[in-house]
């Protein structure tokens, strides 16, 4: 299996930790390496997530919790979830296209710019 870059988007509450753990642990039983981690900050130490997760764990597969949409942007897979239940997968481009929720977040963050 190639590695896989997946991202978890909701508001607080959604749900996203549960359903990380919940595929994390299929994952395993499967032996796919994986990685989680909450969005990475702005901070350095965000940083050396980000450089990590395009570097040293390039062959791994990446589990993202994430809240901002320049934090998922790049995903293989964008899973967006609402009230616990998965909304809408996809990519960023498709997501923004069918998902309304998607949608309204990346309008909130972005001010609807494409640039973003």
């Amino acid at each position: 299996m190639t590695s896989k870059f997946i991202v978890f988007e909701g508001i607080d509450g959604a749900g996203k930790t549960t359903q990380i753990k919940l595929l994390l642990e299929e994952l395993s039983k499967r032996g796919i390496k994986c990685f989680t981690t909450a969005e990475p900050t702005e901070y350095p130490s965000g940083k050396k997530i980000r450089e990590a997760l395009s570097g040293d764990l390039a062959d791994c597969t990446k589990i993202i919790i994430a809240q901002r949409i320049s934090s998922v942007q790049d995903a293989d897979m964008i899973i967006v979830l609402d009230k616990g239940e998965i909304s809408a997968v996809g990519k960023h481009d498709e997501l923004r296209a069918k998902s309304d929720i998607y949608r309204e977040v990346y309008e909130q963050q972005t001010g609807g710019n494409d640039n973003e």
